[in-house]
């Protein structure tokens, strides 16, 4: 699947799934990390740190379901991108 950076799969292209699944994983993962530098932001409001720890398990879930998606191994889920949108409209991280 090599090609050139930025260029977007022709929509007939077998790899174009994968390539937009791939794509809503690395958003979740971005979504993570950003999460977990505000779970370490000092001083640690147990409050935030909670939330922090929701949205980082919910955007690790959404990844996974994804990826297995992508790989044939959940065939009877569907990952919905209007799901993925409502859970990764929470508020941002600072």
């Amino acid at each position: 699947m090599s090609r050139e950076p930025g260029v977007k799969p022709a929509p007939d292209d077998p790899h174009a799934d994968v390539a937009a699944a791939l794509h809503d994983v690395s958003n979740a993962l971005t979504i993570i990390l950003g999460w977990v530098s505000e779970a370490r932001v000092e001083p640690v409001d147990p409050v935030a740190v909670r939330q922090a720890l929701q949205i980082i398990e919910d955007q690790a879930r959404i990844a996974r379901s994804l990826a297995r998606s992508a790989i044939g191994a959940d065939p009877a889920r569907s990952t919905s991108k209007s799901r993925w949108m409502r859970s990764s409209a929470l508020p941002s991280p600072r």
